[in-house]
């Protein structure tokens, strides 16, 4: 079983649009971390997101090369401050892989959480746009792979 942890794309700043919504520089971000996946094969069941604009329109562009069975559905509990007890409890609750896209410092502690790693090791480092993967081995949760719109060639 794998998971998915995504950090949403670049979005506007606060004095450009309170609302938040993803730059052009971001929708080309998740655009091509999307067609990477596709790539790979990778298939989930469902997109969970946080309630913000920025998030829902990153598993939005993510669902359409992803073709989700389940879709995107919004998720409480993957904002910004939120505890993980609750996505914790989402991922155990799952059979089948799933994707999280949500905010930093979020995405580091549940990363943290699931593998035991210091929020601060390298393979928790989400820049806008990165894809982390996680795999189910044993009790445990192992980083497989992490890509970033930089490692595709995109500048941050």
């Amino acid at each position: 079983m794998h998971i998915y942890l995504v950090r949403h794309a670049e979005a506007m700043n606060d004095f450009e649009d309170s609302s938040r919504p993803l730059s052009d520089k971001g929708l080309e971000e998740v655009r091509a971390v999307s067609e990477h996946l596709k790539s790979k094969n990778i298939k989930v069941q469902c997109i969970y997101h946080s309630g913000k604009l920025r998030a829902r329109q990153t598993a939005s562009e993510l669902s359409q090369c992803l073709n989700t069975e389940d879709g995107v559905l919004q998720q409480n509990g993957l904002n910004p401050m939120d505890p993980v007890d609750d996505a914790v409890q989402l991922i155990e609750e799952q059979s089948d892989d799933i994707m999280l896209v949500g905010h930093l410092p979020f995405m580091n502690t549940l990363g943290s959480r699931l593998t035991g790693l210091n929020p601060q090791d390298d393979r928790l480092i989400f820049t806008t746009g990165t894809v982390l993967c996680l795999e189910k081995s044993q009790s445990n949760w192992q980083v497989e792979w992490r890509v970033s719109p930089i490692q595709l060639g995109l500048l941050s």
